[in-house]
């Protein structure tokens, strides 16, 4: 088993496997944290975020979060959700929900949608994100979302202005429906 890279000095937060190749977490802690749960993961990293990672920080920000962490459904980092694998990797599938469950903490949290209608690209990724939401059935999630698509998937951040405002989405009845 390979060691995963970590980093988390005192509110930076970033994981990822050894390669390189996947991204479980990265953001910066607050006393009141958004956790953003997107697609998949770009190139970003502490030094050098990205503008998905750069516009979370920012709506984060202007709806009153003093941090923001940034998570995704998929942990294989790809350019764009065309070109991830057509397979899913149970084992980075894995170490994404457990890096998830342990950064974010039990007790109330907010957990931005936010992975667009990306989520119905590849079959595997539905699965992933129900995976997610039944991994943290024990923990107390109030789920916000900016707009919704026409087809009542949440926006991904590229696609919300700075000024966005999150406002209540409800997870389980779009888990039943998707």
């Amino acid at each position: 088993m390979k060691k995963m890279n970590c980093i988390d000095k005192e509110t930076v937060v970033y994981e990822n496997n050894k390669e390189n190749t996947a991204r479980y977490v990265l953001g910066e802690r607050g006393k009141k944290t958004l956790y953003c749960l997107a697609i998949n993961p770009n190139t970003a990293t502490p030094d050098n975020l990205d503008r998905t990672s750069i516009k979370v920080r920012t709506i984060a920000r202007n709806n009153g979060f003093d941090g923001w962490i940034l998570i995704n459904v998929f942990p294989i980092r790809s350019e764009n959700v065309s070109s991830l694998p057509d397979l899913s990797n149970e084992k980075e599938i894995e170490k994404n929900l457990e890096a998830i469950r342990k950064h974010i903490p039990k007790g109330k949290v907010t957990i931005w949608a936010a992975f667009g209608n990306s989520i119905r690209t590849k079959p595997y990724l539905v699965d992933c994100l129900k995976g997610i939401a039944e991994g943290l059935s024990d923990h107390i999630i109030h789920w916000v979302a900016t707009r919704v698509n026409v087809s009542g998937t949440p926006k991904h951040p590229l696609y919300e202005r700075n000024e966005a405002l999150l406002t209540e989405f409800d997870m389980e009845s779009f888990l039943k429906n998707i």
